[in-house]
C-alpha cells in the first residue's frame, strides 16, 4: 500500500506528555500561528485594496464600465463598486472588512482553494510517545520546532540521505501502529484548529489591529511592480484573442512589436499611479 505520511512530527524527549502540558503546547503554536497567518492574510487584503484604489486612479469615472468588462460575477462587481466608494470617502476598515469578506468566500467556496484558509493539528499517542500530524496551509504554522522533530514517512520514494535505514523502518512501524488500519489520523488522536479565516474570532482580531493594516497598506503601496502588473492586466490587449492557445500567447509575448507596446503600457500606467501617491 501507497503511504504518504506528511507534515508529521514527534514531541521531543523530555517534554511533559500529561493533556494540560500538550494543551499549553498546542496554545502557543496556535497564538504563533494566528500572528503569522494575521500578517499574512493582511498582506492579501491590502494588495486587493491598493489594486481598486489603482483601478480608480487609472480609469477614473470610466472605472465602472472597466469593472463590468472584467468580470460577469455580479458579487465581484459589487465589491469592486462599494470599495471604491469606501475608499473615496477614506473608511479604510470599512473597505478591508469588505475585502476580508470577498476574499473568505473566495478562498472558501473553491475546494482547491480552501486548504488555504485553515490549519489544524492532530496529537496521536503511541506508546510513551506523542505524534503530531499538521493539516490545511501548514506554510503559516510558527512554532513546531520548539517541541516537536520532523517525523514524516513516505514507501513511493527513496528514503532521505540523513535518514538511516533503521530510523525509517521505525517510522514505517511507528506510523502503522498510530494510524491503526483506517489509517484516519482523526480516529485516533485529539484535533486542534491553528487559524481559520472562516472563524470570527480570527476576522475580528485581524480587522481590528489597525496597525497591522495600515503596515500592510503601505507595503502594498510601496510595491510598484505588482501594482502596474494589476493594473496592465486590466487593459485591453490589442495581441491577444480570447480563445488565443498558450503556444501562440508564449511566441507573441516574445516579440520586439508587443515588447514595444508593453513598455509604453506599463510607463503610462506608472506614470498615473505616482501622481496619485
Amino acid at each position: 500500500m501507497s503511504t504518504k505520511i506528511y507534515d508529521a512530527y514527534k514531541l521531543k524527549n523530555g517534554i511533559k506528555k500529561d493533556l494540560l502540558g500538550l494543551i499549553s503546547i498546542v496554545q502557543e503554536i496556535k497564538a504563533d500561528t494566528e500572528r503569522t497567518a494575521e500578517e499574512e492574510v493582511a498582506e492579501i487584503l491590502a494588495r486587493k485594496v491598493q489594486f481598486v484604489k489603482d483601478l480608480h486612479t487609472y480609469y477614473g469615472k470610466n472605472v465602472s464600465d472597466i469593472i463590468s468588462s472584467m468580470s460577469e460575477d455580479e458579487d465581484e462587481k459589487e465589491y469592486l463598486d462599494t470599495t471604491i466608494r469606501n475608499l473615496k470617502e477614506d473608511r479604510i476598515n470599512i473597505a478591508f472588512m469588505d475585502t476580508y469578506n470577498h476574499y473568505e468566500k473566495a478562498i472558501t467556496s473553491e475546494p482547491f482553494l480552501k486548504w488555504h484558509s485553515y490549519a489544524s493539528i492532530t496529537l496521536i499517542p503511541c506508546g510513551k510517545r506523542v505524534f503530531a500530524m499538521l493539516f490545511g496551509n501548514t506554510s503559516y504554522v510558527t512554532g513546531m520546532d520548539k517541541y516537536f522533530v520532523d517525523y514524516h514517512y513516505q514507501n513511493q520514494t527513496d528514503r532521505p540521505n540523513e535518514i538511516s535505514a533503521a530510523e525509517w523502518r521505525r517510522r514505517e512501524k511507528d506510523w502503522d501502529i498510530a494510524l491503526g488500519e483506517d489509517f484516519i489520523p482523526a480516529n485516533h488522536g485529539l484535533t486542534f484548529q491553528l487559524f481559520d479565516i472562516s472563524d470570527t474570532h480570527f476576522e475580528f482580531q485581524l480587522l481590528r489591529n489597525r496597525d497591522l493594516l495600515k503596515k500592510s497598506l503601505k507595503k502594498a503601496e510601496q510595491d510598484q511592480k505588482t501594482r502596474i502588473h494589476m493594473i496592465f492586466e486590466t487593459l485591453e490587449n490589442p495581441f491577444f484573442t480570447k480563445n488565443m492557445n498558450y503556444i501562440d500567447i508564449l511566441e507573441i509575448s516574445g516579440s520586439a512589436e508587443y515588447k514595444k507596446w508593453k513598455k509604453r503600457a506599463e510607463s503610462k500606467i506608472k506614470v498615473r499611479l505616482k501622481k496619485a501617491d
